[in-house]
């Protein structure tokens, strides 16, 4: 049964499933999401999840400049989780949300409820948790690097008729295996010199997408073969709901509020071919990225297992899809997002802007570096230092 996440306001609990099942039924645990009344730490999270005895899926995190999830295994523990966030952000995340599972019971709905108004009870009395302000000066080199890139190649080339100005006019990607052995897929976007997200219609989103391909593989999903996702450098494999570790977008370190622009990870890839795996996070409210004196910023982060191959060829592409979330009074994710494929797209310019052409045969890991319209430069020796320029 699909589960689909709902936006509620701070300080109240919900659930909200794609089908009611009867009170009576025991096939499966409940998945609740928890809003809870003010930002919580990460083990006190924890602590609110084992006193009410269900199992954790997720933990969102927001706060100033930085929102994302953490997904909670055996594989990635909360210790490891926090190492990397400490690694990104230099501070400790604000859990403002969870999302967890109840064992099967005889009456399901009855029982979520019960858990809602204990959640809620226990919540209030945990101690606010207010981080320190994020320090993330690789991404910040990355932001500055790419607006001067952005502003030479507009002096040098003017945007042609139908450019997708919507999109980033220079992005960085550093796709590596960390040093404990996980694969990482950062990007840093900027828009600068007429470029702006604020370009999009207010109902429309974007996803900001790294693809790998595996070309002994044919097919669509779920038609696939056993395993076939560890056939690629970083999988996107369970047992967590999405497939990785964590996600994380970053707006910069002058970000004094939380941000607003809905990000979700895409783990609905039910449809993509066998031979693809994408790894891409997408925004809601793409219109909501600050824009400073005509310039702004997003990194994307996305943290996983890595695959049984060496590198695996690649493509990066900035998509437009209609928020249909929206309609259905949701927050943006996944499972709604883009699912009016034949609303027309009211532009600027096209629908998919190409970032890095699978035929320009870069493979990932893989430090690469996009200016808009079409130049691209690897730096492939850049990798053993983080693809960190100087």
């Amino acid at each position: 049964m699909s589960v689909f996440l709902f936006s509620v306001p701070m300080g109240t609990v919900g659930v909200a499933t794609a089908q009611t099942p009867p009170a009576s039924s025991a096939e499966a645990g409940e998945r609740l999401t928890i809003s809870l009344p003010h930002p919580v730490s990460l083990s006190d999270a924890d602590e609110l999840v084992n006193t009410l005895g269900v199992d954790p899926a997720s933990f969102r995190f927001q706060q100033a400049g930085i929102e994302g999830e953490y997904f909670p295994s055996a594989e990635y523990p909360r210790d490891a989780f926090l190492n990397d966030f400490a690694l990104d952000f230099q501070t400790t995340p604000q859990i403002v949300s969870l999302e967890v599972t109840e064992p099967p019971v005889a009456n399901a709905r009855q029982a979520a409820g019960d858990t809602l108004d204990r959640a809620l009870a226990i919540a209030e009395s945990l101690p606010e948790h207010h981080a320190e302000a994020p320090r993330n000066p690789r991404a910040d080199a990355a932001f500055k690097r790419g607006a001067l890139r952005a502003q030479e190649k507009a002096a040098i080339q003017p945007f042609a008729s139908g450019t997708p100005t919507w999109g980033p006019g220079y992005t960085e990607i550093a796709a590596m295996t960390d040093i404990n052995g996980r694969a990482v897929v950062y990007t840093y976007n900027t828009w600068a010199n007429g470029r702006s997200p604020g370009q999009l219609h207010w109902d429309w989103g974007i996803e900001m997408d790294v693809s790998q391909f595996n070309y002994n593989y044919s097919g669509t999903r779920p038609s696939c073969p056993s395993g076939f996702q560890n056939g690629f450098f970083a999988t996107q494999t369970y047992p967590s709901s999405s497939g990785v570790h964590s996600w994380a977008v970053y707006e910069g370190s002058d970000a004094s509020t939380t941000t607003q622009i809905s990000p979700y990870y895409d783990s609905n890839a039910d449809l993509d071919p066998c031979n693809r795996q994408s790894m891409a996070i997408g925004l809601g409210s793409p219109q909501e990225i600050r824009m400073q004196n005509g310039v702004g910023s997003l990194q994307t982060i996305i943290r996983t297992n890595r695959g049984n191959v060496f590198g695996s060829p690649m493509s990066a592409t900035a998509q437009a899809l209609s928020n249909d979330c929206n309609d259905l009074g949701m927050i943006a994710q996944s499972d709604c997002m883009g699912i009016n494929v034949n609303r027309p797209f009211p532009g600027p310019g096209s629908q998919s802007m190409p970032i890095v052409g699978a035929h320009r045969n870069i493979r990932v890991p893989t430090c690469t570096f996009t200016t808009q319209p079409s130049t691209v430069v690897e730096w492939k020796e850049g990798i053993s230092t983080g693809c960190v320029q100087l």
